[in-house]
């Protein structure tokens, strides 16, 4: 079977798929064996073996559930994991007694010391259903979480009567004796990056710093990775066998004893046990005199660890680390065709990029077109300089401050240039290239042409092989120019809480506007953008859309628009459109705004954007009764929006005769008993009405008055505190409303 392991993976692998595409793989598999493998009986065997096995023991996503209501449990758990540090706590998983896996947070003053790996203890706790993602593109907690197989979490539980500890626990007591070293021997930012680089934890890093490097795509210099699993063992064994000079074979003895030691320190990373396991593997084989290929290895390893953890194989580090290493195993000939280290370094970085470009895209929606660049200068830099830096400190821990001073300083300022150059530089625009999700087909099509391309390049047919890796990016680019051939329009009233954010795309993409990006009223003094940064940019992402042709601003309240300016800022509308009182735009630092009153309209294409409200000769009390209502009329559809209008606005617009019949209606201010009146819905006769409300909101909104008269109107009510976002497709004159939330 050498040299064919990795269909033994691909086998395995088929059993985390839903039933139709694992048996379709299989069948790609079985073909392969009639066209070209079919003297390998045993290989087939072993395929078919493999393949079953995963179909019993891999967990799949779509049969994963967390649990659905708030559980009181007191009965012993199990814990499974170290003390996982976060920035507000510090939390463990353990295993219930019914098999399933929960997560434990607690305060992070809190300490449990006999709390530890391997430990059995009685639990007290309120298990709750983990936050579930209500939009989408939005980051869904709920099933992260569950691909890790824990159902539920906990907060501010009870461990007591602990008893018993692995043999892990120990080597994890001398990874937290080794941090607390370093706490107590360094600056707190030298303790953050230390903590990072050496120990795999980034939780004491700025935000800004992590944010950075994300945005060059240089996150896997942040954590520890295969580079640095390579350059510390690599050190371990120049000072083995060149320094004290132990005999070879002893070394690699050695080395078998520290790499476990190794990645449980370090944080026990996919990357981390990819890079130990394949290393121990070779060390193994060398011993017994054998070779295997380099995919061979990495397949094994693979399986191995799968079969171990089944769970890691959701996990975006496992794909990564993984898919970047089956790239440069295969590039191996191509590498060797450049004898310059500059020439080498960079087609590392572009194949190393190329390999997990359409995982990021998955997961993230975007890529940093400049990144290769950014890796050419900062893996050398982190190889020769950081990381044997941060090395040197871990060891000098023991040092007297005198001698260890100087030292901190030189890698602290070290530190502070580069990211001084990260700012100085930027986060430019056209370095951005915002896709979407692809589609499957999309992303299978651009492997098989990148293996193509490699392959080409590396027999020297430079010219097909840059065609190919051009239609690899133009299969992308097509994914994303997909919107613009869809006849669809599509409505998304985006659950943002006690806010609102809406979406419309007119079709073929003709036109993107969002009316209102607000934010949730903090009690506290700090103005946040959360609704914006973990909601509507996601979801404007998530669908390929990084330029809006226009945000309408109903009105100046903070659920409207507080996260106008960074919206403004990443979107770049053509045109931002408000009511006439635009006082509190220069407040909000808005320029440019176009201010709009009743009888103004915008034709764009074929949709009719008639503003209905406010009058300039309408007495206004307060803001609401500003905002501006806009009959949006779509030769399939009509949308009437209504800000926060109360019912003096309506009655207003009744006694104007500007209202008619519409297919749907924006409840105005979230349900509030001062709008949508009787008169005011027999005016409209809206078939569906949509509602933006938080949950459990102070207010009680929608009221229930309200809510009931819609109901006995004939109108099909959604709102975002049960349905979550809340999409509407409308194709031909026929619409589709699917709620995010069943």
């Amino acid at each position: 079977m050498r040299g064919h392991w990795y269909i033994i993976v691909l086998s395995y692998i088929a059993g985390y798929l839903p039933m139709s595409l694992a048996f379709g793989v299989m069948g790609i598999v079985l073909y392969l064996f009639w066209a070209i493998l079919y003297k390998r009986l045993s290989l087939l065997i072993a395929c078919l073996i493999l393949f079953t096995l995963s179909l019993w023991h891999t967990p799949s996503p779509q049969i994963l559930s967390p649990i659905k209501n708030e559980i009181r449990y007191h009965q012993s758990a199990h814990i499974i994991s170290d003390r996982q540090i976060h920035k507000q706590s510090h939390s463990y998983m353990v295993q219930l007694d019914n098999g399933s896996r929960a997560q434990l947070f607690f305060p992070k003053d809190v300490a449990l010391p006999n709390v530890k790996h391997g430990a059995t203890c009685q639990l007290d706790a309120t298990l709750t259903p983990p936050t579930t993602a209500t939009n989408p593109g939005q980051f869904d907690y709920a099933h992260y979480l569950t691909t890790q197989g824990i159902v539920a979490t906990s907060y501010h539980p009870m461990l007591y009567d602990c008893e018993g500890a692995s043999i892990l626990s120990y080597i994890h007591d001398y990874r937290h004796w080794l941090i607390e070293a370093i706490n107590t021997h360094y600056q707190q930012e030298t303790v953050a990056w230390l903590t990072a680089l050496i120990f795999g934890d980034r939780a004491l890093l700025q935000d800004e710093v992590i944010d950075t490097f994300q945005f060059w795509n240089l996150s896997h210099l942040l954590a520890i990775s295969g580079l640095h699993v390579g350059l510390t063992l690599g050190l371990f064994y120049i000072m083995l066998q060149r320094v004290i000079r132990l005999p070879r074979e002893l070394v690699k003895l050695l080395l078998l004893v520290v790499i476990p030691l190794y990645i449980v320190i370090a944080g026990a990373n996919p990357p981390v046990i990819r890079a130990g396991m394949m290393a121990s593997l070779f060390l193994v084989l060398s011993f017994l005199n054998k070779r295997l290929d380099a995919t061979d290895v990495l397949s094994i390893v693979c399986l191995v660890v799968l079969w171990v953890n089944p769970f890691l194989m959701f996990q975006v580090g496992f794909q990564f680390s993984f898919a970047v290493t089956l790239a440069l195993i295969l590039s191996k000939r191509l590498l060797m065709r450049y004898d310059h280290w500059l020439w080498q370094s960079l087609i590392i970085s572009i194949v190393s990029q190329l390999a997990i470009l359409p995982i990021q895209l998955t997961h993230f929606y975007f890529t940093n077109v400049l990144s290769p660049l950014a890796n050419l200068v900062m893996i050398p830099f982190y190889t020769v300089v950081i990381i044997p830096f941060s090395l040197l400190l871990l060891l000098f821990v023991w040092f007297p401050l005198s001698i260890v001073k100087p030292l901190e300083t030189m890698y602290l300022t070290i530190q502070e240039w580069m990211i001084q150059m990260f700012y100085v530089v930027g986060q430019p625009d056209v370095a951005i290239w915002v896709t979407g999700v692809p589609h499957l087909v999309a992303i299978i099509l651009f492997y098989a042409g990148l293996l193509i391309m490699m392959r080409s390049w590396e027999e020297g047919r430079l010219t097909f092989a840059g065609l190919t890796a051009s239609a690899t990016i133009i299969i992308l680019i097509v994914n994303q120019m997909m919107p613009y051939w869809d006849r669809s329009s599509n409505i998304t009233m985006l659950d943002v809480g006690q806010a609102e954010a809406i979406v419309v795309e007119l079709p073929h993409r003709e036109g993107v506007f969002i009316f209102d990006v607000g934010e949730e009223v903090s009690f506290q003094s700090e103005v946040t953008d959360d609704n914006y940064q973990t909601i509507i940019k996601p979801f404007l992402w998530s669908k390929g859309i990084r330029h809006v042709d226009a945000v309408w601003l109903t009105h100046f309240d903070y659920d409207h628009v507080a996260s106008a300016p960074h919206f403004i800022n990443d979107f770049s509308p053509d045109f931002v459109f408000t009511h006439p009182f635009g006082e509190h735009a220069d407040a909000l630092d808005i320029e440019n705004t176009f201010p709009l009153k009743a009888g103004d309209s915008i034709k764009w294409k074929d949709t009719q954007f008639s503003v209905l409200a406010p009058s300039k000769d309408f007495v206004f009390e307060e803001e609401n009764e500003r905002s501006l209502v806009v009959l949006i009329d779509h030769p399939d559809w009509s949308l009437l929006m209504t800000g926060d209008t109360t019912e003096s606005v309506e009655e207003e617009l009744i006694h104007r005769g500007v209202l008619t019949d519409v297919d749907i209606l924006k409840v105005a201010h979230h349900g509030s008993q001062s709008s949508s009146s009787f008169d005011f819905l027999d005016v409209t006769s809206p078939d569906v009405a949509l509602i933006s409300a938080g949950r459990n909101n102070p207010y009680n909104h929608p009221s229930p008055e309200v809510y009931e008269r819609l109901v006995d109107e004939g109108i099909d009510v959604y709102r975002t505190d049960q349905n979550g976002a809340i999409m509407i497709e409308v194709k031909n004159g026929q619409r589709t409303v699917a709620p995010f939330l069943p």
